[in-house]
């Protein structure tokens, strides 16, 4: 939570004018990773009975966000 409220913090930064479409997307797309998230996990680990795929699948998330987060970060300075 304390992650998601410090990017709502910088993305009302960042925004021109009036940041609450931008803060409205990302409350969108952290609610339906809070959704979607587990239901992936689950399933996979239904047919395969291990965490290994959804772990790397998280790792891979992680990985595009901060490649995402640094290129982001570039641009504003």
């Amino acid at each position: 939570m304390g992650i998601t409220a410090l990017g709502l913090i910088r993305a009302r930064h960042l925004s021109s004018g009036d940041p609450r479409r931008m803060l409205a997307v990302m409350t969108a797309a952290f609610g339906l990773g809070q959704i979607v998230g587990p239901v992936f996990a689950g399933s996979v680990y239904d047919a395969t009975g291990t965490f290994l795929v959804p772990s790397l699948t998280a790792v891979g998330a992680l990985l595009v966000g901060a490649l995402l987060a640094m290129v982001g970060s570039a641009q504003t300075w």
